[in-house]
């Protein structure tokens, strides 16, 4: 989310606030909308059509990117919460089934967007900290899957080695 619109950057009182805001205000949207789904969706199931549980889970996503929004915290992050709510409502089947025929249509919404936001001349601007960002999540990465091919998944340490670089 956008936390630096003066320039100055975020102070700790600003901080304390927004993470307040995404533990307690997020957090409890998200407990009372998984109860909320639940009747909805039983409603939804009710028509038996599978338009009303596509309109239902976009409305779901758009809803909650927009609280997610008005938090302080970003569309994307509501919208990933929402997936999550459907995922978890007990009618995930129907909604996969449902939704499948429009996935690349929104997977290409989301790509583009993603892309639009990018700013060039930050990426520019601070390539040392993005390199470093990136060769540490890589490392952290590979360490995490060696550590796991080799103790939890039985490979040899060529095999986990190879699968760490792989992934």
């Amino acid at each position: 989310a956008d936390y630096d619109k003066g320039g100055g950057g975020m102070d700790t009182n600003s901080l304390t606030i927004l993470v307040a805001k995404a533990t307690v205000g997020f957090g409890g949207v998200l407990a009372i909308a998984s109860q909320v789904l639940r009747r909805i969706f039983q409603i939804v199931a009710s028509y038996g059509s599978s338009q009303t549980f596509v309109a239902a889970s976009l409305l779901v996503a758009c809803g909650m990117g927009i609280v997610a929004e008005d938090l302080g915290l970003s569309a994307t992050t509501g919208a990933f919460a929402a997936g999550v709510l459907l995922a978890e409502s007990g009618y995930r089947a129907q909604i996969e089934a449902d939704i499948k025929p429009f996935e690349g249509i929104l997977l290409g919404v989301f790509f583009v967007t993603a892309g639009a936001s990018l700013d060039p001349q930050t990426v520019i601007t601070e390539w040392p900290t993005l390199l470093a960002g990136i060769a540490a999540f890589i490392a952290i990465k590979f360490s995490v899957i060696f550590s796991a091919g080799e103790f939890a998944l039985g490979l040899s340490r060529a095999d986990a080695a190879r699968v760490g670089l792989l992934l």
